[in-house]
């Protein structure tokens, strides 16, 4: 048996997950308030 530590190494992954975090807190502001639409008709 193996563990998921040595499947994924943070070396690897811990960049790209650094880049997903800035360009979601980039876009976070234009996700937030209140939308057009909020309810159905």
């Amino acid at each position: 048996m193996f563990g998921i530590e040595e499947i994924i190494d943070p070396r690897d992954t811990r960049p790209l997950l650094c880049e997903w975090v800035e360009t979601a807190y980039k876009n976070l502001p234009q996700n937030l308030g209140v939308k057009e639409r909020t309810m159905r008709p």
